[in-house]
């Protein structure tokens, strides 16, 4: 069972996708209890805690405390999701992955997810508590 402080870091992913208008609230996945349904599994097995993909729009929600955010099982997710936008990005897809972690782990999460993404089209989104920390994408004018 998961920490009530991931529960609220995978809600605050939640919260922010379907707010956007753009979303199709219908075709959010998520592992809270707050949203019926399965998530889409990864080709190696890795369950996000978020996944929408609809139209040309797909987004990755991972949530990490801040003890998990450096495992090596994170690292490989963090990379199995990266492969798989990376693989829709190639398709014209625009492709995001959030991670939401607690406020004092969001320069180390920035900084971890960034070097995995290298130069990779995928827009990264660094969440916590209080809301969007960062923003990255390849090419854009401000970082």
């Amino acid at each position: 069972m998961e920490s009530i402080v991931h529960h609220n870091l995978v809600k605050k992913i939640y919260e922010y996708v379907s707010n956007q208008s753009v979303i199709k609230k219908s075709v959010i996945e998520s592992d809270i209890f707050e949203v019926e349904g399965n998530v889409t599994r990864m080709q190696e097995g890795y369950v996000p805690d978020l996944y929408y993909k609809y139209n040309d729009l797909i987004i990755i929600g991972e949530a990490k405390t801040e003890n998990d955010l450096e495992r090596v099982h994170s690292i490989d997710q963090f990379e199995s999701y990266i492969n798989h936008l990376e693989n829709y990005s190639k398709m014209g897809y625009k492709s995001i992955l959030i991670v939401s972690v607690p406020w004092q782990a969001s320069i180390s999460a920035y900084r971890i997810i960034k070097r995995i993404i290298k130069e990779k089209n995928i827009k990264l989104i660094i969440m916590n508590e209080l809301g969007v920390y960062k923003e990255y994408e390849k090419n854009s004018i401000t970082e």
